[in-house]
């Protein structure tokens, strides 16, 4: 903000923001107002005001700042597993997103082999591989989609080592 004093001889001007987001900032000797809205604060009007006194007259312009809302993409979290041959298993990746309020996320493998699938809503992945004289591995890709506008996704690769299954 900016301001003069008509008075002879001018006084000198004092700067304040009487009303402010949470988590704003404003330096009232280089009169620079700083803020990052947080999530919580996307999709919403803010009130700010900013005053200017020289001692003996105050004078204040208010606003309104518009914090538009942006989709945050999700974020994924996958390991690797050790499974046997023959056998089902079964484990779950985990995904979150920051986003509020919270959105629907959606589950998917892509290049995964026979016998291994997904559960679109749980991610969970489950299936069974095929018996091998020798360990070997199997690589895919998962991927978590949100509902947001507009969508955002996440894709990692998750390895499988098959192992035999022991002989008895």
């Amino acid at each position: 903000p900016a301001a003069s004093d008509p008075d002879v001889p001018a006084g000198p001007l004092h700067y304040s923001m009487p009303t402010f987001p949470a988590g704003a900032t404003f330096n009232p000797t280089t009169r620079v107002f700083s803020w990052t809205p947080s999530e919580t604060q996307g999709g919403a009007d803010h009130a700010v005001a900013f005053s200017v006194s020289d001692g003996q007259e105050n004078h204040s312009r208010s606003l309104k700042i518009n914090v538009v809302e942006t989709n945050q993409t999700p974020t994924l979290n996958v390991s690797n597993h050790t499974v046997t041959g023959g056998k089902p298993f079964s484990f779950v990746v985990g995904a979150s997103d920051s986003d509020l309020p919270a959105q629907t996320l959606t589950y998917g493998i892509f290049g995964a082999p026979s016998g291994v699938f997904v559960n679109n809503s749980t991610g969970q992945i489950s299936g069974t591989l095929p018996v091998s004289i020798n360990p070997y591995t199997v690589t895919f890709n998962v991927r978590v989609v949100d509902s947001g506008s507009p969508t955002r996704f996440e894709m990692k690769s998750v390895s499988l080592t098959v192992n035999p299954p022991p002989v008895v």
